[in-house]
């Protein structure tokens, strides 16, 4: 047996055909560097060559659930069940301490059900992924729709901010799971050619993770992402990479139990990135 093979073997960690051994040992050097854990998953969606590495641990999602909560609201926009011009009413009640799109809204009353998914997507904010969930049949709703598109694993359980403390399975996902239902609503056709435009013109715009997934990739490539952050060090990306080639990279990356600085285990993510690009780029 090779000797990176055998290496992978004494702790562990299998690998997917066509999968290159440095990467997984690159992988474990990242995880070792940030402490706790690291999972990830990596699909070239031309090739379906994989990198994996702990991809069936569950981890806590924390913000990347608003991904799949925007995809449900436009499935069901798509369906004629929700309109993306209908208002919804709140007040200063409503606002949880990261709300920095409604708490400037807040004196209007009321958003629509599209802005308040584009506060979800591009600035992750909390209020308004709460709003959007209520209206949506709450987290038990949410966990239905990833039910009907085939994923199993993936449950949300409660709203913000209290999804983002580790609780049992509560709110969690594995990096294999949610990298193939990113894959279904980025690329696939779970929504309408028009909806999944606008989803992922959402996802590109995302402006408060540009220093995980968006800083380990070449200037030439975009990044359709959201990300999450919690307690116990967990700290998440998800999405998809385009590079300028068509290249098109599924890629998932989680952290728990880390005591590093949110600074370093962001780092940690942007080296996956740069790993994962760095790996298909030619294919």
């Amino acid at each position: 047996m090779p000797k990176l093979l055998f290496a992978l073997f004494l702790v562990g960690i299998s690998l997917t055909a066509g999968a290159n051994p440095k990467s997984i040992l690159a992988l474990q050097a990242i995880e070792r560097g940030i402490g706790g854990h690291l999972g990830v998953i990596a699909i070239d969606t031309k090739t379906g060559r994989r990198i994996e590495y702990k991809s069936a641990k569950r981890f806590l999602m924390c913000s990347t659930f608003k991904l799949s909560l925007v995809a449900h609201i436009l499935k069901r926009a798509d369906s004629g069940e929700e309109k993306l011009d209908r208002l919804i009413s709140f007040s200063p009640a409503d606002l949880l301490e990261y709300a920095p799109v409604t708490s400037r809204r807040v004196s209007e009353k009321k958003m629509s059900i599209k802005d308040l998914s584009i506060a979800v997507l591009q600035y992750s904010d909390n209020t308004a992924a709460n709003l959007l969930l209520h209206e949506q049949g709450g987290p038990a709703g949410l966990t239905q729709f990833l039910r009907s598109i085939g994923d199993q694993i993936t449950r949300i359980d409660r709203s913000e901010p209290a999804l983002n403390t580790p609780k049992g399975d509560f709110d969690t996902t594995t990096p294999e799971a949610i990298a193939e239902t990113v894959r279904k609503l980025v690329l696939g056709d779970v929504l309408s050619p028009t909806s999944r435009a606008f989803f992922t013109e959402w996802l590109l715009s995302n402006a408060v993770s540009n220093a995980r997934f968006r800083a380990g990739v070449p200037d030439s490539w975009k990044v359709a992402d959201r990300g999450g952050s919690g307690d116990g060090g967990v700290t998440n990306d998800i999405g998809v990479l385009f590079g300028p080639n068509d290249q098109k990279i599924v890629l998932a990356a989680f952290t728990s139990g880390s005591t590093k600085p949110r600074s370093e285990i962001e780092k940690a993510l942007a080296e996956v990135a740069k790993l994962a690009t760095a790996e298909f780029a030619d294919h």
